[in-house]
């Protein structure tokens, strides 16, 4: 999956989700259930620094306040692009000049 696929606040957002749903108070988590939410968080984190190689921040619009919405101070909007790529072409199997 290519960072424009999937976004990082999605898988984030998903690790959320369960950990709410399994981690509560009282309760005693079995290494399974451990391990599956490390590995969740590890995926979020991979994905999280793909996408932070692959694309930088344009710029940061602060989001006007809307009456009907509940007040978030510093929600922003992030704009990205891809970053630019350098391509190096190898000349063969040795790589250099046949001289």
């Amino acid at each position: 999956m290519t960072p424009q696929e999937i976004k990082p606040s999605t898988i984030l957002s998903q690790f959320r989700s369960k950990f709410r749903a399994v981690v509560q108070p009282g309760r005693v988590l079995d290494a399974i259930q451990i391990c599956d939410l490390q590995r969740q968080l590890n995926m979020a984190y991979e994905v999280t620094k793909d996408f932070e190689e692959e694309f930088e921040i344009l710029s940061e619009i602060p989001t006007p306040a809307r009456s009907d919405a509940p007040q978030q101070e510093g929600a922003q909007v992030l704009m990205f692009r891809p970053k630019p790529r350098l391509h190096v072409i190898a000349s063969g199997p040795g790589g250099g000049d046949a001289a």
